[in-house]
């Protein structure tokens, strides 16, 4: 698998920018779900917190992101 086409797609559609400016915890979670291909189960247990507040905060951090997007 050759991540650096995904990181060269992501640049290209400018989502970085606006992925920079979210809370570190948004970030991190984007990171683990999106581009490292973690299930939430798996990132609840990497960052040692609950399933429901994982999803919880990728919910949030997904509206966030979108929400800078369209603005």
């Amino acid at each position: 698998e050759d991540n650096s086409k995904e990181i060269n797609r992501i640049d290209a559609i400018g989502i970085k920018e606006f992925i920079l400016k979210l809370k570190p915890k948004c970030i991190q979670i984007i990171d683990l779900l999106f581009f490292k291909g973690y299930t939430q189960q798996e990132a609840s247990e990497e960052l040692e917190i609950p399933l429901g507040t994982v999803k919880t905060n990728n919910r949030n951090c997904m509206n966030e992101l979108r929400k800078m997007i369209h603005d």
